[in-house]
């Protein structure tokens, strides 16, 4: 399988030219405490990404529906998503080892959560599924994504930011 990754250049801001990747990341809507935290923007990976670089732009997709989780003992759920683009955000570190990623989920199952990513908000957005398909030209596209983050093309990205309202 041949993989593509796709890069856009700026000038940083020592004069030099850097390479730019686009993402588009999948997250879960945050329960009420979540909501509030610095890192609710961060990307949590199951993988490593080390493709992922500082500067580098991601739109993050919310999900409509998400499981409920465990916290010490609590069951701690979270509301229904917006189904949409919610932020642009700048990555502001690389991909970091998570030593106690795991979130153990009301199903019983486990989301083992190996690497975060720091980033800053840009902007928070509101771009609904059916716009996300046009700017991505897949009709069919249902926001399911293997690793929660997929690369964009620099036109698939430019598309979508020209949406974010």
């Amino acid at each position: 399988m041949r993989r593509i990754v796709i890069y856009s250049a700026y000038e940083s801001k020592q004069g030099r030219t850097e390479r730019v990747n686009y993402w588009l990341a999948i997250h879960y809507p945050m329960s009420a405490k979540e909501r509030a935290a610095e890192w609710r923007y961060w990307l949590f990976l199951k993988n490593d990404r080390p493709d992922l670089r500082p500067d580098d732009r991601v739109f993050i997709y919310q999900t409509e529906t998400n499981p409920a989780y465990i916290e010490d003992g609590t069951t701690i759920t979270r509301p229904l998503g917006r189904k949409a683009v919610i932020a642009l955000v700048r990555v502001t570190s690389g991909p970091r080892q998570l030593r106690d990623g795991d979130e153990i989920l009301q199903d019983g199952r486990v989301h083992h959560w190996k690497f975060e990513v720091e980033t800053v908000l840009e902007r928070e957005c509101d771009i609904s599924l059916y716009e996300i398909r046009r700017a991505l030209r897949k009709p069919g596209w249902c926001a399911r994504v293997a690793g929660g983050l997929m690369p964009v093309s620099e036109d698939e990205f430019n598309r979508m930011l020209a949406m974010c309202r």
